[in-house]
């Protein structure tokens, strides 16, 4: 039972319903409006957005961004940066990709690896590529909208050439993102004696086999296998 709960556990990374939504909004500037401004990265071009924690720890679920895809082999690049004098230096973590469904613009969620927290009062850096044959343009708003939430807004920078290796240009343009976290209180702890466990990955099964509304965890009223990865994807990382 528990090599098929590990089984269950790891393919939560690749299944469409793993990029679900949950978790706190560390910062962002979602959902945008979809005007003229936007960043096309390819052939050297990337793009960086930092942000500055406040006075508490998070552990990071997911980060969602707003992307324009005009070719179905476009590979996004998501990485997560630790600061330097201002720039991104240190890389803490690759992103995994979601499934890329179609082209046209949509907003699309890239989880973590592995648990990644980020420390209060120091500064990250989200650095967004294509390795990909097909164009990827990060969206942004006309007029700009400043990330704003639990975290400041530390900066954007640019560059044209440098790809992948991080940007360190100013450049003027605030693109759409969001950096979700786990919350102070673990979602997967379904019952609540603080480790996230096979107890509360039965008992989250029971509560989606029954139709218990505490199962519903997109909250849009049905139970289905968006929420059953939703779950998975909480669970694998433990908050």
């Amino acid at each position: 039972m528990r090599r098929a709960l590990s089984v269950f556990v790891a393919a939560a990374g690749l299944a469409p319903g793993a990029a679900g939504v949950g978790g706190e909004v560390l910062i962002g500037n979602m959902p945008g409006n979809d005007q003229a401004r936007s960043t096309f990265l390819e052939n050297g071009r990337i793009k960086a957005m930092g942000f500055t924690l406040d006075s508490e720890n998070a552990w990071l679920e997911a980060v969602r961004l707003r992307l324009d895809i005009t070719g179905p082999d476009v590979v996004p690049l998501v990485r997560i940066f630790a600061d330097a004098d201002g720039v991104p230096a240190e890389l803490l973590m690759t992103l995994n990709n979601p499934i890329v469904l179609g082209v046209g613009l949509d907003d699309y969620r890239f989880t973590p690896t592995s648990r990644l927290m980020f420390e209060a009062g120091k500064t990250y850096w989200l650095v967004v590529y294509n390795t990909g044959g097909a164009s990827l343009s990060w969206l942004a708003s006309g007029p700009s909208v400043t990330p704003q939430g639990q975290a400041t807004h530390a900066g954007s920078l640019y560059s044209s050439v440098s790809g992948p290796i991080p940007p360190i240009f100013n450049s003027p343009t605030l693109n759409s993102y969001e950096i979700v976290t786990c919350g102070p209180i673990s979602a997967a702890d379904l019952n609540a004696d603080g480790v996230v466990d096979a107890d509360d990955f039965f008992l989250f099964l029971e509560l989606f086999a029954s139709g218990d509304s505490r199962a519903d965890l997109n909250g849009d009223e049905t139970i289905d296998a968006n929420d059953f990865f939703i779950y998975l994807n909480k669970f694998a990382l433990g908050c």
